[in-house]
């Protein structure tokens, strides 16, 4: 599960199940009085391209109580809109407040999503610095990358 200030990755293969545990978190955490924000990576990245025209329009998600993002990694990573994600996942990280994501990619496969790999690192090294990372299925590599 996730904590209050740390979050969570469900890492896996499509059909693994990681989305329907998303969706069961966000119900809990409604229940409990907390409203996430849920978005899909492809919607996630439509908001973050308007964004990049005005900066202030993405604070929203900066500062949400918990943000959930679906399918990490499918979406069509702009110039634009790279660099917003780090900027969107670092500040919710240095407020201590919970991003939960799911993703098929791993490791490398992750940061090649990135037109800029160092970016790419970068943004892979904010996640995993603050979140949890579950292993949906049996797809691992046999080097233990992530």
């Amino acid at each position: 599960t996730a904590s209050d200030t740390r979050g969570l990755v469900l890492l896996g293969s499509s059909g693994a199940g990681k989305t329907l545990s998303l969706w069961a978190k966000a119900r809990e955490l409604e229940r409990s009085g907390v409203k996430p924000v849920f978005l899909s990576a492809v919607e996630f990245a439509r908001k973050l391209a308007i964004a990049a025209r005005d900066l202030d329009k993405a604070e929203w998600l900066m500062k949400a109580r918990v943000l959930i993002v679906d399918d990490l990694g499918k979406e069509k990573l702009s110039a634009a809109v790279a660099p917003l994600i780090w900027e969107v996942l670092d500040a919710r990280n240095n407020h201590r407040l919970p991003t939960l994501i799911s993703t098929r990619f791993r490791g490398d496969d992750f940061v090649a999503r990135f037109t800029e790999p160092i970016l790419g690192e970068d943004i892979r090294g904010r996640i995993v610095e603050s979140c949890t990372v579950v292993q949906f299925g049996l797809d691992t590599k046999p080097n233990g990358s992530r």
